[in-house]
């Protein structure tokens, strides 16, 4: 009797797995996962900068996005124009192109700032990063000098410490000095009291060597979190990031890969980011005269960035 049961049991128990696998079959549960693909297009890539320093600090080694090529384009200016003038009836491919600016443009997600002004003039702003170097941005100081732009550097405070005449230098030149941390760490990784010391005491070096505080604050690597966010507000400081951006960190780029790129995302109130430190800029400082040629040809004006976003760079 009690074989006879469990014969029973397992026949049904049987029937009612045949009927779960015919269930899952029919209804895969994971049917509408995103493929890696779908994820790898929705995500934003945060740029980053090198490992390779001028002096010792905490560099980490930051995501590089890739380098985009577009090879059935001959030059920057084609390409920009190609993204002006995309109609909403453009073809699949024009809008694949179109669509790669917008994706490789988009701001740092989770960080509150400030990526570009708000305007349709013909306006941009530059920006510098990891400086100050003591190879690097003297030389970009004398191409801006040149050139007559004013730009804005977001320096390390670390560096602020080892050359403080350089620091110096780049106030008395005229340009806005920004606040990107004192020892470049990923702010994800740090507590909110890790925070507020890296953003007062690289404010503070700043502030002893040309009598004022910087407020405006760029995150290393992008890297934002609702901490940062939080800390940064109620610090007074005002977060920037970037709309245009190249991958001149990357050691394999080419000059001409840097002059493109940027060229190819300039935009009406576009705050374009480069790097002067970090390590090894020497394409960055080849490409910067084109670059500023370039943009001027499109017919854009250089604004110092506090004119751009009409805000106070220092307290």
């Amino acid at each position: 009797m009690i074989r006879k049961s469990l014969y029973i049991f397992l026949f049904f128990l049987s029937g009612a797995y045949l009927l779960f696998l015919t269930y899952a079959l029919l209804n895969n549960p994971l049917k509408n996962f995103a493929t890696a693909s779908d994820i790898q297009n929705e995500i934003s890539i945060p740029s980053g900068e090198s490992v390779v320093q001028d002096m010792p600090g905490s560099f980490s080694t930051p995501l590089k996005p890739p380098v985009e090529k577009e090879s059935n384009i001959d030059s920057a200016k084609e390409m920009h124009a190609l993204v002006q003038e995309i109609p909403d009836t453009a073809d699949r491919d024009t809008v694949v192109k179109k669509e790669k600016i917008e994706y490789s443009n988009l701001p740092m997600r989770k960080c509150a700032g400030t990526e570009s002004g708000d305007t349709e003039e013909m306006v941009v702003a530059l920006t510098f990063d990891d400086g100050p170097s003591i190879k690097h941005t003297p030389e970009i100081l004398n191409i801006l000098k040149e050139q007559n732009v004013k730009a804005a550097f977001f320096i390390v405070g670390e560096y602020v410490k080892y050359f403080p005449g350089l620091t110096k230098r780049i106030f008395d030149n005229g340009h806005i000095i920004g606040n990107h941390s004192y020892y470049h760490p990923d702010f994800k990784n740090i507590s909110g009291k890790e925070i507020e010391e890296e953003l007062t005491k690289t404010s503070n070096s700043v502030q002893k060597i040309t009598g004022r505080y910087p407020l405006l604050f760029r995150p290393p690597y992008g890297h934002c979190n609702d901490t940062v966010n939080h800390v940064v507000k109620d610090l007074g400081f005002k977060m920037i990031t970037w709309s245009v951006m190249t991958d001149d960190f990357n050691p394999n780029i080419t000059t001409e890969e840097i002059i493109n790129d940027i060229l190819y995302k300039v935009h009406p109130g576009a705050i374009i980011g480069l790097h002067d430190g970090g390590g090894d800029r020497t394409k960055t400082v080849k490409a910067l005269p084109e670059i500023i040629e370039g943009i001027r040809d499109m017919g854009y004006e250089f604004v110092a960035l506090p004119e751009l976003l009409n805000i106070e760079p220092y307290q």
